[in-house]
């Protein structure tokens, strides 16, 4: 379970959750057991599984935050996703122009108690004021997942907006990357708004999920 410390307003510590931790927690009773039946039926698959997809999307997110930071760096073995991903990758760029954008920042909501590092603000491309999320996945993009992902960002979302710098966002976006393949998500309006109402709804239901825990 990942904690951000962060100084309040009155300038004490306190410890955050991560938007991570607090999806996983709140998981429902059905893909829990979908978890664990994956990882009770070949422990050793499952955790190279896990692994390989925290290198792979730990390395896919140091390349865009060179790619965007100015610096330079090689796609390696990932090449199939980068390749991929690149002339979205530059489109943002361009678009970006002469705003910038940010990456990989720290964003939190002091009111509703949670803390998350989103991975880019940018300016995409015939929508406007974008936060986005990037996710790999090797194979299929599971409908739980997605469902997921969009709260993710609705969450940074919603901790942007009360942050002191706030700026108006008109979309968030999640990018899945897939071999060969990429797929943009784009939530704009009222249905940006419901996915922020439901990380609210599902924050909420934390403290419960974590008396639960500490009783099993």
């Amino acid at each position: 379970m990942r904690h951000y410390q962060i100084l309040d307003e009155q300038g004490e510590l306190r410890s955050l959750p991560s938007v991570t931790t607090i999806l996983e927690a709140t998981m429902t009773p059905e893909r829990r057991s979908q978890l664990e039946l994956a990882r009770v039926r070949n422990p050793a698959n499952f955790q190279r599984s896990m692994a390989e997809a925290r290198a792979r999307g730990n390395y896919v997110h140091r390349y865009i935050s060179a790619f965007f930071m100015g610096g330079c760096m090689g796609m390696g073995q990932y090449a199939v996703y980068l390749r991929k991903l690149q002339p979205l990758l530059t489109q943002i760029r361009e678009a970006s122009v002469p705003h910038g954008t940010l990456v990989d920042q720290l964003v939190y909501s002091q009111r509703h108690r949670y803390a998350g590092t989103f991975d880019l603000l940018c300016r995409w491309p015939k929508v406007g004021m974008t936060l986005v999320d990037f996710k790999t996945t090797g194979h299929a993009i599971w409908p739980a997942a997605v469902e997921d992902a969009k709260l993710q960002v609705a969450a940074y979302r919603e901790a942007l907006e009360s942050m002191p710098y706030t700026c108006s966002v008109d979309a968030i976006a999640v990018v899945f990357l897939q071999p060969h393949k990429v797929t943009p998500m784009i939530l704009q309006g009222e249905d940006m708004e419901g996915y922020c109402r439901a990380w609210l709804r599902r924050r909420a239901q934390y403290p419960a999920a974590l008396a639960a825990m500490a009783d099993a």
